[in-house]
């Protein structure tokens, strides 16, 4: 996930009191320390179907409650996030860990969490199952968007899984389900120009 401007603007824009007080979910993540979801939240992760053993990206994880309850049913997840505050909150303190380390050592029913941009991830192609982008799309700039969802379809095994899950606007609430949650099978799908404007300008498209 990639909003506008480097690390240290993001860290202004994305930081504790967000993430506590303003993002998706904020409440009932105080409330039990991320075991209980919000409803849109919840909705989101049903719409995974991860099992057991597969490998699920979390792309802008935030406060990562999605990743650890993928984690929790047996799935191998890495939460990835730019802002500093989101993977302190995620991870309890433990920032940039590196991505060098084999996926196996993911199987132990915890994720793990990484500060990074999600547009270059050092990930081979092909062996992601699932890739989650909840509450994403509409911070990021149009350019790197394209990128995002480019790099997505690289990892993404045929037959792999992508939940884009935003709500951002009345425009949108008012012409997509309720929840707002899409669920794309992803095989080799090409990434359409027409596709990602629609996606940009939803999020910033105001009323």
């Amino acid at each position: 996930m990639s909003a506008p401007g480097t690390r240290s603007q993001i860290d202004r824009l994305y930081h504790s009191d967000y993430y506590l007080s303003d993002c998706e979910g904020h409440s009932e993540f105080r409330r039990t320390r991320g075991q209980k979801l919000s409803r849109r939240l919840a909705k989101c992760l049903e719409l995974t179907r991860a099992r057991p053993g597969e490998l699920w990206i979390d792309l802008g994880c935030g406060r990562g409650e999605i990743a650890r309850h993928l984690a929790a049913g047996g799935a191998r997840v890495i939460g990835v996030d730019p802002s500093r505050a989101a993977i302190e909150i995620a991870s309890h303190g433990r920032v940039d860990r590196p991505m060098n380390r084999s996926t196996a050592d993911l199987a132990n029913g915890k994720p793990w969490f990484v500060r990074a941009f999600g547009e270059h991830l050092p990930i081979r192609d092909d062996v992601v199952d699932g890739v989650v982008l909840s509450d994403v799309v509409e911070h990021v700039e149009p350019k790197a968007l394209n990128q995002l969802l480019l790099e997505s379809q690289r990892m993404l095994r045929p037959g792999g899984r992508m939940i884009i899950h935003t709500q951002p606007n009345r425009w949108l609430v008012r012409f997509t389900v309720p929840l707002t949650c899409v669920a794309f099978a992803c095989g080799k799908w090409p990434i359409r120009a027409k596709s990602l404007g629609l996606l940009s300008r939803a999020g910033r498209g105001g009323n």
